[in-house]
């Protein structure tokens, strides 16, 4: 947990700059693996972090991958309501490369269901591969989420994931991950 508290602490620090400067900046996420989640002051020092930074909790996404077993499940299903009711946002990392189990996907209330690359991947491969994704990312935003496609590298992966009714595109079409110190070129001012 020592970890995810610098990293949280710093990122909220990088985020009040930015706002401070004028950037428009909606939302960061970071990622969280569920041994983290196992500590019993998870959702305090989350909350106790992005508080003393003087930025709004809606400012902070939470990036969570499938899990395997029923306990791991349901302590992050407990987690994410106490933080969903703080204003932080859900996404599930890594859609496809996991275990999958559409209950263990549609019972905690994730905001964003982020598609793996190997989903662009298939999807461009074979037409029955394309068509199971598109059904997949439609029955999702059917429910009220969010698809994200993770790794567009190009103008075909862009168009077929936009036609695949997504919500949000990311990968090295747009940029490569940068320091962050050059981040500052990538985003709009306010």
């Amino acid at each position: 947990m020592a970890h995810l508290r610098y990293i949280l602490h710093k990122t909220c620090q990088e985020i009040k700059r930015l706002l401070q400067d004028g950037f428009r900046l909606s939302r960061v996420s970071v990622n969280v693996s569920v041994l983290e989640l196992k500590d019993e002051s998870f959702c305090d020092d989350i909350i106790r972090i992005i508080d003393a930074s003087g930025i709004s909790t809606d400012r902070i996404a939470v990036e969570l991958t499938e899990t395997r077993t029923e306990a791991d499940f349901i302590l992050m299903k407990k987690m994410i309501e106490a933080l969903r009711q703080q204003g932080i946002q859900f996404y599930l990392d890594d859609f496809g490369t996991g275990y999958s189990n559409m209950e263990r996907i549609m019972e905690p209330p994730f905001d964003i269901i982020k598609f793996d690359r190997s989903l662009v991947i298939a999807s461009g491969a074979a037409d029955r591969s394309e068509k199971i994704v598109e059904k997949l990312a439609h029955m999702f935003k059917g429910m009220d989420y969010s698809v994200l496609y993770e790794g567009v590298e190009n103008d075909r992966d862009e168009r077929r994931c936009r036609e695949m009714f997504a919500s949000f595109l990311q990968g090295y079409k747009y940029s490569r991950p940068v320091p962050i110190e050059q981040l500052r070129d990538f985003l709009p001012k306010a």
